[in-house]
């Protein structure tokens, strides 16, 4: 009988080993934790909006399967139209230009200055326009020019400008001979007509016109002036009521008209005094210097 017990104990100890056996079999050999979940994220340029959305994800192992959220970020780019507020329009301030002037363009829109518009000249030269609407370009070519005006929210312009191939004291423009009314009637506006009498075998007019030319050329709207050649444009009795021996004249004959007087000479001058005939004669209206 005794037997019987110490036999029934050893088959329970037995199943009780083989329980312990399948415990730590089934502890080792099950997944550990959980998949942690996974997020995916796609940028482009945003401007204005952003949209988030939440959709499931299946993630499977070989042994075990469940669903993640996945968080996908779309942007969209948006792109804002801008409104045309006007027209520029694109003004000169000289009504004819010459080679080496400078040009000053005025920029306006309905009657009004626009500052802070780009100003380009033949598409490389640029400036920005001041306060004032004004941006000026330096020492012009001769030929054609294109001009361009643009600013946001502004239409862009264009306009044409057509520049002499010779600077203005050598242009077609004063080789005249005004009338003596003419003169008068200038000089009675307050400018001084001032006349250069060149000659083909001048030496001292290839010194002096030069220095004329640049008089001239600062002070264009107090100088009207003539360039001319003695033997063709001077008549032999202006001459002799210039001077009263024809025989000892020289040129070049210089001859400046204003109202704070009457200046002639014949023959070399030097800068200065061609300078001070001229600042006198405009009754110092005239900025020479």
């Amino acid at each position: 009988m005794r037997s019987e017990y110490i036999l029934i104990g050893l088959i329970l100890l037995t199943l009780a080993c083989i329980t312990a056996l399948l415990s730590a079999a089934v502890y080792f050999l099950a997944p550990s934790g959980e998949t942690q979940p996974t997020s995916r994220v796609t940028t482009t340029k945003t401007v204005t909006t952003t949209e988030k959305t939440t959709k499931p994800q299946s993630n499977a192992t070989s042994t075990t399967s469940s669903s993640q959220p996945t968080t996908t970020t779309q942007t969209t780019t948006t792109l804002e139209a801008v409104e045309e507020t006007g027209e520029l329009e694109i003004n000169t301030t000289a009504k004819k230009y010459y080679k080496n002037d400078d040009l000053t363009v005025l920029v306006t829109s309905r009657g009004e200055r626009v500052e802070e518009a780009t100003v380009t000249v033949d598409g490389t030269e640029q400036q920005a326009t001041n306060s004032q609407g004004e941006a000026t370009f330096y020492a012009l070519e001769g030929g054609e020019h294109e001009i361009k005006a643009e600013k946001n929210g502004y239409n862009t312009s264009h306009a044409t400008i057509n520049v002499s191939i010779y600077s203005y004291p050598y242009s077609e423009d004063v080789r005249i001979q005004r009338t003596p009314a003419e003169r008068r009637s200038l000089i009675d506006q307050g400018k001084v007509v001032f006349r250069f009498y060149d000659s083909p075998s001048c030496a001292y007019c290839r010194i002096m016109k030069p220095w004329a030319a640049e008089i001239v050329n600062r002070n264009r709207e107090c100088i009207a002036y003539e360039l001319l050649v003695l033997y063709y444009d001077g008549p032999r009795e202006e001459v002799r009521e210039l001077f009263e021996d024809e025989e000892s004249v020289s040129t070049p004959v210089i001859v400046i008209e204003g109202l704070g007087g009457r200046y002639v000479s014949s023959g070399p001058l030097s800068k200065t005094e061609l300078e001070d005939m001229i600042f006198e004669a405009s009754s110092q209206r005239c900025v020479i210097r």
